[in-house]
Formats: structure tokens, C-alpha cells, sequence
């Protein structure tokens, strides 16, 4: 979900993830943002999202707002950093929801107020890929993503056969004509024809045959 400004633009800095991480875990936080990318997760990290000149006063609040949720890798170092407790105490102002990484075994310290009552991710022991799906999981379920967030591929159409689809799917074409298919009645495009299968009430198309010449 992205989030407009006042002048009702899309801001750069909307990302549906932001990562809080002291810039001594720099390492396990880019592991973090690569695995998260790679399941199709939007994420904000200012190694990768900040450009020569973005001033951090600015551009960092910027993200937590246009985030959905904050990503906190907690540590020792986490704990004992000044500029991540900013970050979280910007997010409990949005009412952002926080989910902590623990990548050492310990409890907060100086972020127990702001942590209290918040359930963890343990990814102190490898390998780190169970608890990082587990974080990818949780934050599909949040952002109502589904499987890897990715937008799916439509299946690969056979000519000659009928595929189901959905009415979602179809283009603003077909859905104008929507009724001539609910009829009972086929509906031929350029490419495709429409039907609307009376013994499963699916929506299904297929590959028109090449006109012979």
C-alpha cells in the first residue's frame, strides 16, 4: 500500500517495509532486505533507498510513514542506539506495527517500553531462512499478499482448450460486455474467446485459432 503526500503524490519514500537496524548489524539487516525483496515484499533501507544529498532528518521519517510495517533487527547494538529508538518511537506515533528480529538471544533493555507485549522473530541460531519466512509470512498476512506477493503469472493458454480465469482478470473490455457472456453466449475478442461454463458458473477463455489465409 502506497501512501500520497499533500500534494496527492505517490511518495518515493513509501515502501510497504521499513527496516530499523543499528549500523553495526548492517550485514544481517541487507540479508534481511535481500530475502524480503526476493519474496516480492516492497522494503525500505537506507543503504539501498537513500540518494547522495537525502537529508536522514527528513527522508527517514518519510518512510516510517509511508510504511506499513517496521522491521526492527534487535541486538545489543539495536538496543543501545539512539537513532533506532527514534525510529521506533516515530513508528508507535504512525501506530505502525513493529515486528522485532532477535538475532542475539537477549531481551531489551533500553527498548522494553516500546517492545513490551510485542511478539518475537528468534533468527539468533542459523540458518536464517526458516525464521526469515516465517517474518515473510507474517507481513503477506498483514499486507493481504498471498503465497510469495507476487503478482502471478497467467497460466500458459493451450489453443483449443478452455482455461478458467477469473473476473478479475478479465480486461475492462470483456467486463463491458460481461452480460453477453452471462447469457450464455460466447464473446469473441482479437485473441481470445469468453464463456461463462454453465456447470461450474466459472468465467473461461481461449486461444482463438489463426485464421487461414
Amino acid at each position: 500500500m502506497k501512501t500520497a503526500n499533500e500534494d496527492g503524490k505517490i511518495s518515493l519514500m513509501s515502501k510497504e517495509v521499513f527496516i530499523s537496524h543499528s549500523s553495526e548489524d548492517r550485514a544481517v539487516a541487507h540479508k534481511v532486505y535481500e530475502f524480503l525483496k526476493n519474496e516480492g515484499i516492497d522494503c525500505f533501507m537506507d543503504d539501498y533507498d537513500l540518494r547522495p544529498g537525502d537529508e536522514f532528518v527528513t527522508k527517514i521519517p518519510e518512510a516510517i510513514g509511508g510504511s506499513n510495517v517496521i522491521v526492527l533487527i534487535f541486538s545489543t547494538n539495536s538496543d543501545n542506539s539512539s537513532d533506532v529508538t527514534k525510529e521506533l518511537e516515530l513508528a508507535r506515533t504512525g501506530k505502525k506495527l513493529i515486528i522485532p528480529v532477535r538475532v542475539e538471544k537477549l531481551l531489551p533493555h533500553n527498548l522494553a517500553w516500546i517492545l513490551a507485549g510485542i511478539t518475537w522473530v528468534d533468527a539468533f541460531q542459523p540458518p536464517l531462512e526458516g525464521p526469515l519466512r516465517k517474518l515473510a509470512e507474517r507481513i503477506r498476512s498483514i499486507l493481504g499478499q498471498t503465497e510469495t506477493g507476487r503478482v502471478p503469472r497467467p497460466p500458459k493458454l493451450l489453443p483449443g482448450r478452455w482455461h478458467e480465469i477469473d473476473y478479475k482478470d478479465l480486461n475492462e473490455w470483456v467486463k463491458e460486455r460481461i452480460k453477453v457472456i452471462d447469457s450464455g453466449k460466447q464473446l469473441v475478442a482479437r485473441t481470445f474467446i469468453y464463456r461463462k461454463n454453465k456447470y461450474t458458473g466459472k468465467y473461461e477463455r481461449k486461444l482463438k485459432k489463426p485464421s487461414s489465409k
